[in-house]
């Protein structure tokens, strides 16, 4: 056999091999069923969703608000004098008691206020003088008991006169608290009316808050509200840790029945025991007012709802199969929704997943949460 026959032999054969690889190639295709689809295989094994065990619990709905910080009582301190400021006694944060001196005005001689003070301190002093001698001779029988009350009236009257001219250079608070505000300096000339300082009472607080018009209309006097007393506190969350101690209870104290004429928003009072200082005057203090509560009702997350023109919806599950459940809500807070009908305590929620979802299809559970 010659080279080229041998040849020609070879390339037949690997010929009849390519042809015989192909037609089994086709003979093994057109005996497989096409690919599935995701949704096609999903749907026979059941689309994958979390689950939760819906259970009774309270939901809450608060309104969140800013407002700030000032003593229930709190005066204002001033002269009635343009006089030079000669001491600042107290300074801002100070606590102060009743009646001691917290601004001190001129005593020099150039001044009308100087004239009175010093004409009333010596009146003073000659009636305690007084006083005491006649309490003496009373009590050796030397005068009647007319003359020793006609002397006690006298010093009260030269006492009275003297803490007079005394307010007008000696600035005393009038109340025990704290010192809010300073607004003079030494060497500064007292404007009359005009505020020197500010003191406070700080054992029990008023909040003062600026609503809009929805807001108001959900607020009334004597509702909880509860204050942050730690800035860092978020002042957006949908419900407060109420048993925080970063948090103090108050109460709705006052609401405005109209607006503000240039702001168009409503002043609202909250106010509240302060007994450890917690809240300092005229800081800014973050506050949730509840508004709405329910307790012990069925309830699930607002993300687990499935919102339609008909109606509200949400998905259980039973024996593997998802189940549309048309309900009806009640108290909303943004996080979780009161279910008044359409679902009991022990039910099967599908709260991730839901939207992939129709009536009776099979479902494959990733997670659940809640269960015993």
């Amino acid at each position: 056999m010659t080279a080229n026959r041998i040849a020609r032999w070879v390339l037949i054969g690997v010929a009849a091999v390519v042809v015989i690889l192909i037609a089994m190639r086709f003979a093994t295709l057109r005996g497989r069923e096409p690919a599935k689809s995701i949704d096609e295989i999903q749907a026979a094994e059941g689309f994958p969703v979390d689950v939760q065990v819906i259970q009774r619990g309270t939901v809450a709905r608060y309104i969140n608000v800013l407002g700030n910080v000032q003593g229930i009582e709190q005066v204002d301190i001033r002269s009635s004098l343009a006089i030079d400021v000669t001491g600042i006694l107290k300074k801002e944060g100070d606590r102060v008691k009743k009646g001691e001196v917290v601004i001190r005005l001129a005593r020099d001689r150039r001044g009308n206020a100087y004239h009175q003070y010093a004409m009333a301190k010596q009146a003073l002093d000659n009636a305690r003088s007084d006083l005491g001698r006649m309490e003496n001779l009373y009590n050796e029988g030397a005068v009647s008991g007319q003359m020793l009350e006609q002397a006690r009236l006298a010093y009260k009257n030269a006492k009275a006169q003297y803490d007079q001219a005394a307010s007008m250079v000696d600035l005393i608070s009038p109340i025990s608290g704290i010192v809010t505000m300073v607004n003079a300096t030494e060497g500064s000339t007292a404007i009359p009316g005009v505020p020197l300082a500010t003191v406070a009472a700080m054992d029990r607080v008023r909040i003062r808050c600026y609503v809009g018009q929805e807001e108001v209309a959900q607020l009334g006097v004597g509702q909880r509200a509860f204050i942050r007393t730690t800035p860092s506190a978020a002042s957006n969350e949908i419900e407060p840790a109420r048993e925080s101690p970063d948090m103090i209870e108050g109460t709705v104290s006052k609401v405005a029945m109209s607006a503000d004429p240039e702001t168009m928003l409503f002043l609202v009072e909250v106010t509240a025991d302060n007994p450890e200082g917690l809240l300092k005057p005229g800081v800014v203090a973050a506050l949730s007012v509840l508004v709405e509560e329910r307790n012990d009702v069925i309830k699930v997350p607002v993300d687990a709802l499935v919102r339609r023109e008909e109606g509200d919806f949400i998905y259980l599950v039973r024996s593997n199969r998802a189940h549309l459940i048309q309900v009806s809500l009640g108290v909303d807070n943004r996080d979780y929704v009161e279910v008044e009908t359409g679902a009991v305590d022990g039910d099967t929620l599908v709260f991730r997943g839901q939207y992939r979802l129709a009536n009776d299809v099979p479902v494959k559970i990733r997670r659940m949460e809640g269960a015993n």
